[in-house]
């Protein structure tokens, strides 16, 4: 893994940088669990409907898809998850773009294609964070250029490494964790 201090570090270009999201090299634990995509925020990697594999084993590497569940009491992002919806979501799927340590605390910056924008989002907001491992190969849809235009601005916010997921033991269902 090339770390922030490579010269010769680039991303791919937009297309390239979520092939891994397609591609499913990684493994697929017994731990997993499925999540129904709504919603259009991202683009043409995610159709609303999908249906997604995460898996709470996978580091978190930017341009891969996330599920992030969010704390109740979270302060200003208690209302995040419904704020974008009509209610009733237990979370969101974003793109991770990677971690920063802001005044002695790690934030989460979480991205979305339609419209482009990056969430950052304190650890301390965020009860679980996993991986995508799975897209559910009817509904994986291709990159319009729209959202190739979307991650190429972006790229700028990326940061370069890999984090362990939040909470690797959550998983939806389980009583008050």
């Amino acid at each position: 893994m090339k770390t922030s201090t490579d010269d010769a570090y680039s991303f791919p270009n937009a297309e390239d940088c979520l092939a891994g999201i397609f591609s499913h090299e990684n493994l697929v634990s017994a731990d997993t669990y499925p999540v129904e995509f709504c919603g259009t925020c991202l683009g043409g990697v995610v159709a609303s409907g999908a249906r997604l594999t995460v898996d709470p084993s996978l580091t978190l590497r930017p341009s891969d898809v996330v599920a992030v569940v969010l704390r109740d009491d979270a302060g200003p992002y208690a209302n995040f998850v419904n704020t974008i919806g009509s209610g009733g979501f237990a979370g969101v799927c974003k793109i991770y773009l990677g971690c920063k340590n802001v005044g002695g605390e790690p934030v989460h910056l979480l991205a979305q294609l339609d419209p482009p924008l990056v969430s950052p989002v304190p650890a301390t907001a965020i009860q679980a964070m996993h991986r995508v491992a799975a897209i559910s190969d009817d509904e994986a849809g291709g990159l319009s250029g729209q959202d190739s235009a979307a991650i190429d601005l972006l790229m700028m916010f990326v940061q370069v490494g890999e984090w362990p997921p939040l909470n690797s033991d959550w998983v939806p269902g389980k009583a008050a964790q």
